[in-house]
């Protein structure tokens, strides 16, 4: 009887959706094919695209439905009709359709960006040829299956359609798949261009009015191209992966031939839907009822989630406040989390909805019911919700780090506390929009929150008011959400190297079972919120279509608040109602399996989807900015020059190999093939091309642009423009000749580079010819590499040696700014390919990790071609986009500059002293930490690292600084003074801030995992941990070397700033951000881990009182050191950025700006070498005890 019924009701819903998808293309058919006028491309593609849509739609009205209605036999079908047919449907039509939609895509994306071409081309059948092409390729798909046992047949018996057994069939549906596959990547690649440009752009040279009609068509044509191609991903998608999830004969119905009609009949309907002028009459529709649809799929959206999530959190706060026994902490919070949840879905259930129904004039809603509504929900209830969550991850946090800790303060009611200060907090914000102007004056300030029925969203009063409101809330949020996350951070990190002690195995799973559902609830909540702050802050900026700001403003706002009761009632079975029940266990033991694993076993585990990640975002991210470097170099007005001309070459093997990772490496490693299931020939043939012509012509055409520069450089007036483009093209011709030689040199028979997805990394095939191939590509390489940089070295003693003569002074300053800019770009490139050299041959052996070969041979392969385009696009402004130039054009003034004044004091007296006092100090403690007997510990270690950034900046004042001011010069050289400034200003700056990280996190984990000292007592933690630093700082430093970039000091007034320039202020406020949040993360951990030493000791390790105290004395010394450091560096953050505001004097400048700097660096030394008696020199042996025992055993008398 079941079998009977899924028949009846599987073929007559087949029945509908194919005769409603037949007539329907056929009606589009017709209405296209008739329509007046002169008809677009995209018109043409549309009518062509309703063909396969009805031949699939006919195909199971006319075939399929008939012979699974009178349940014919699967033997009795004749074979070479259903052949012909399944073969017309599921191979020439499904395949027809992807081509099109590629052609759909790729006329929009040259309509809005080569949209003068496109009318230049217009004699051109381009659009008939592409058909033409499309419906060749069809054809030949149809005609592959017709021989014996290759078909795609229907199988009335299980409603499906399946391939024939044979080889040749096999072979047939792979490449279909793999034609649909590549046809959708290229669509979707077009169309998320296409999208950029549509969000980033705009319509010139037209009025308004003409610019948003064209805006208007271009975005409805986008967005049904867009739904067309995600019809056919989604069916790609189930007849791939998804009917394999079960084996039930409804499930494989649905997720194959019910899908396969479905989709076709859906395109018309899209298609149907985004041409208006087809409409039959009945149908037109008026601005009108457009504008009152979108008021019903507002208020209906609106109405659901908010009765849904005030239902469940009423419910919630039911089961919770009735919950039988004592509740924990973590329960009175949830409790309490349920109030703003419900308050937020009963204002838009009360409020939002029936405004958005009758649709009233803002001035006729009266103000305070709307700024009432607004306060309590947008304010109060919105802050309540992250400080409540701030209060959670501290209790999960509190429990991991101080279980035994948190007895002592039972008996304070601290969660009581905590949530009476939460809804305090929250009353307070609430009153705050309620205000008057003045005391005297009752007239409201304007102050509120309210809700537009016409926009359909939340937004503050339009008065200064409302806006300091809303940056309070604002920041308020963001602080809380940074400290929320960053004891998820701590507490994960917990969780995930730490075990539960003191009880049995069972006892002890089942509490981390208990702690980690506990966490994994916390981090969801406060995602919510994030999310909602991203869409409320950026996301909504995007776009001003009234739907856009609808979803990420008021849908946004309600679904977090909806989500977070879905999240407690999820991750809170003993609240769950009766009905399911029946699921709790499957529930609890998948969260048990996935809780086991430590946290690199997990990270090991997403390696593969996190590798397909990284390769998609960067080959997507190079390919683009490739693609559109060439394009604008090709479209680019006037004459080339040769270095122009070699930038264009050189966007081909950027093209190349990002679209090799993008097009088959991303896909055959997303799919998890075996390397003896990807296909050989195409592997051959895209490794050849990737690997070895694109990888030789990169280096090659590197070389050919240093040698432009040198030539350029060393013999301006020797190279007649003639002769010199002769070369220039001679030299492209060869570079071109040499990879194609190299690319055909491997196909040869097991010869060939190859992509394996099974290690992540292209190799050479396993035989002597291979190896061959592999020598010579090397050697070629390493040799294009010396040469390139001899011409690079050579170039850059021109450049610090010589001056251009025979022209003016600003002429001669452009020429050299735009030879430097060009140079620099050249040696950038040269350093990308030499970086992803010395990774391939040497880096790569340190370890034999799957992960780390990958992010050395073949992420950096990737990499460097897609670093490579980004370097020429930032160094060639003439082909940046609009949205590009115009960063960079924003950039405002300089906010630490210096204040130029009129008074010439001199003042290098305290400089001398100071500067020499912290050379000499510091130089002492390397002496001595370098000398220093015995095993070193990872604190020592960074103790003496943390002295070279102290010597380089004092030694840059005693012997720059100290000097210029005393000769007071006007004209400093820029080079040196840009070497100095950076290395003091930039690198050694940034370096500090990094050590001192360094040794806040030893302190951390030495105190809070004592016994797991194996994972950072190793030495090449350390190691790792300074090189980090050193190689962050030297980059910090050469970011200031190209032109107007440095960091430079002015002895007229005795300070340091960077050049008033743009590449300067951003380089100076990306410094101070970073230098601002490492002091935040050390200062962090420096809180984290004076609370373990106030509230826990050592006497419980198993020792003696006596080294107890020993030890404790020892880390209470280490630990006060560090945080007196760490205080020096945020004194001097403080000074220049806020102090030195305060005055204009230039001794106040000198004293905030220039004495700070060199003064934290020699303090630095001075503390070190305070708190390192064993370094001490012999004169000072003598008192050591006396000066150091006091301090310390009042900080043990206290803390004990």
């Amino acid at each position: 009887m079941a079998t009977i019924v899924f028949l009846i009701v599987s073929n007559f819903s087949l029945f509908i959706v194919s005769l409603s998808g037949t007539i329907l293309n056929i009606y589009l058919f017709y209405k296209f094919s008739t329509r007046r006028g002169v008809v677009s491309g995209f018109y043409k593609l549309c009518l062509v695209k309703t063909i396969p849509n009805a031949i699939v739609c006919a195909c199971f009205l006319f075939w399929a439905v008939p012979l699974s209605s009178f349940r014919v036999k699967n033997s009795k079908v004749p074979r070479d009709f259903n052949v012909f047919i399944g073969q017309l449907a599921g191979a020439g039509a499904y395949i027809f359709g992807p081509l099109l939609h590629v052609c759909m895509a790729a006329n929009r994306f040259s309509s809005l960006y080569f949209a003068i071409q496109i009318i230049k081309a217009d004699r051109y059948p381009i659009t008939a040829v592409f058909i033409l092409i499309a419906f060749v390729i069809a054809v030949v798909f149809t005609v592959m299956g017709l021989p014996k046992d290759c078909g795609f047949l229907y199988l009335p018996e299980t409603l499906e359609w399946l391939s024939e057994e044979a080889d040749c069939a096999v072979f047939q549906y792979n490449l279909l798949l793999y034609s649909i596959f590549g046809c959708a990547v290229i669509s979707n690649s077009m169309n998320l261009a296409t999208a950029g440009r549509l969000l980033l752009d705009k319509v010139g040279g037209m009025s308004v009015t003409d610019s948003k009609n064209r805006r208007k068509k271009y975005l409805i044509n986008f967005s049904q191209s867009v739904l067309q191609d995600c019809l056919h991903v989604f069916d790609m998608i189930n007849s791939t992966y998804t009917w394999q999830l079960n084996p039930a004969a409804w499930f494989q119905f649905l997720c194959l031939s019910f899908s396969f009609v479905s989709i076709h009949t859906l395109d018309g309907c899209v298609m149907f839907y985004f041409h208006s002028e087809i409409h039959p009459r009945w149908l037109w529709r008026k601005a009108m009822r457009k504008k009152s649809l979108i008021r019903v799929v507002a208020a209906s959206k609106v109405s659901t989630i908010s009765s849904l999530g005030l239902a469940v959190n009423i419910y919630l706060f039911q089961k919770f406040s009735n919950k039988p026994g004592k509740a924990s902490a973590f329960h009175k919070l949830c409790l309490v989390k349920t109030i703003p949840n419900s308050i937020v879905c009963a204002s838009f259930l009360l409020w939002v909805v029936p405004l958005s129904v009758i649709q009233p004039d803002y001035q006729n809603i009266p103000r305070i019911i709307n700024v009432f509504v607004g306060q309590v929900a947008g304010f109060g209830a919105y802050v309540t919700g992250p400080i409540l969550e701030l209060f959670m991850s501290l209790n999960r946090f509190a429990a991991l780090y101080f279980a035994t800790r948190r007895l002592r303060v039972n008996d304070f009611p601290l969660t009581g506390i905590a949530i009476i200060g939460a809804f305090g907090v929250a009353v307070l914000y609430t009153a705050l929009g309620f205000r008057s102007e003045s005391f005297l004056v009752s007239r409201p300030a304007e102050c509120g929150f309210v809700f537009y029925p016409s926009t359909f969203t939340w937004d503050k009063e339009y008065t200064p008011c409302a806006t300091g409101m809303s940056t309070l809330i604002f920041y308020t949020v963001v602080a809380v959400a940074t400290w929320t996350n960053s004891l998820n951070v701590a507490t994960a990190f917990k969780l995930s190297i730490d075990k539960v002690g003191g009880m049995s195995q069972s006892d002890a799973h089942r509490r981390r079972k208990k702690l980690i559902l506990m966490f994994t609830q916390s981090v969801i909540q406060d995602c919510l919120h994030v999310i909602d702050l991203i869409n409320s802050i950026f996301i909504f900026k995007l776009s001003d279509a009234l739907w856009f700001q609808f979803i990420f403003l008021s849908i946004s706002f309600l679904l977090i608040h909806a989500l977070d009761g879905f999240v407690m009632l999820y991750f809170h079975p003993e609240v769950h109602p009766n009905f399911l029940r029946g699921k709790l266990r499957k529930t609890s033991s998948k969260i048990v399996t996935i809780a086991t694993p430590t946290f690199y076993e997990i990270m090991l585990a997403l390696f593969p989807l996190l590798a397909v990640i990284s390769m998609l975002l960067t080959s997507l991210i190079g390919f683009v900015v490739s693609v559109s470097i060439f394009s604008r170099f090709a479209r680019k007005t006037g004459e080339f020059s040769d270095f122009h001309k070699f930038c264009l070459i050189k966007t081909i093997p950027d093209i190349f190999v990002c679209g090799a990772f993008l097009f088959w490496v991303v896909p055959v490693t997303a799919l998890s093939l075996t390397y003896a299931k990807v296909p050989y020939l195409p592997n051959v043939f895209i490794g050849q091309i990737a690997s070895g012509g694109a990888y030789i012509l990169g280096a090659s055409i590197q070389m050919c642009m240093a040698a432009n520069r040198f030539f350029v450089i060393y013999f301006p007036f020797r190279q007649h423009k003639t002769k010199r483009s002769y070369a220039t093209y001679c030299a492209i011709l060869v570079c071109l000749g040499l990879a194609v030689t190299y690319t055909l040199l491997g196909l040869r028979k097991l010869c060939a580079y190859v992509y394996d997805p099974e290690i992540f990394g292209w190799r050479v095939e396993e035989s002597e010819c291979a190896d061959q191939m592999t020598t010579l590509i090397f050697w070629s390489i390493i040799v294009l590499a010396v040469t390139s940089n001899t011409f690079n070295i050579a170039t850059a003693m021109k450049f610090l040696c010589s001056h251009v003569s025979g022209i003016r002074q600003a002429d001669a300053a452009r020429r050299r700014k735009k030879r430097t800019w060009l140079f620099v770009q050249c040696v950038i490139q040269d350093c990308l390919h030499l970086t992803d050299l010395v990774n391939s041959i040497f880096l790569y052996q340190l370890s034999d990790a799957v992960w780390f070969r990958y992010i050395f041979l073949c992420y950096s392969f990737l990499a460097i071609h897609a670093a490579d385009g980004i370097v020429m696009l930032c160094f060639n402004p003439e082909v940046q986009p609009k949205w590009f130039r115009a960063i960079g054009n924003s950039r405002h003034l300089s906010r630490t500059g210096v204040v130029v004044v009129s008074s010439h004091h001199s003042i290098p007296r305290e400089m001398t002293n100071v500067s020499s006092f912290g050379f000499a100090l510091n130089f002492y403690l390397l002496v001595k930490f370098i000398g220093r007997k015995g095993r070193w510990s990872g604190f020592q270690k960074l103790c003496l690292v943390k002295t070279i950034p102290n010597i380089i900046v004092c030694a840059s004042f005693l012997f720059w600084v100290v000097p210029l001011s005393l000769l007071q010069l006007q004209d400093v050289p820029r080079f040196p003074n840009v070497i100095v400034g950076q290395i003091a200003g930039a690198g050694s700056y940034i370096m500090g801030p990094l050590i001192q990280l360094c040794m806040s996190g030893n302190r951390c984990l030495v105190l809070y995992f004592p016994l797991k000292q194996s994972i950072v007592d190793k030495r090449s933690s350390t190691n790792l941990a300074v090189s980090i630093s050193i190689i962050v700082a030297v980059i910090f430093t050469l970011l200031g070397f190209p032109e107007e970039c440095g960091y430079i000091y002015n002895p007229t007034v005795f300070t340091w700033s960077p050049e008033p320039f743009a590449c300067a202020e951003f380089q100076l406020d990306v410094m101070m951000y970073s230098v601002f949040t490492l002091s935040i993360i050390s200062n962090s951990l420096n809180l984290i881990t004076a609370v373990k030493l106030l509230c826990c000791n050592v006497f419980g390790l198993g020792m003696s009182r006596s080294d107890a105290l020993r030890r404790r004395k020892r880390r209470v010394m280490m630990f006060i050191q560090s945080t007196v450091q760490d205080c020096l560096h945020v004194v001097d953050l403080i000074n220049c950025t806020y102090i030195y505001h305060l005055s204009d004097n230039l001794w106040f400048q000198f004293i905030f700006l220039t004495l700070s700097f060199v003064l934290i660096y020699s303090l630095d030394g001075l503390v070190m070498f305070h708190f390192h008696p064993e370094i001490h020199p012999k004169f000072m042996q003598s008192t050591r005890t006396i000066v150091s025992s006091k301090p310390i055993f009042t900080v043990v008398s206290v803390i004990s």
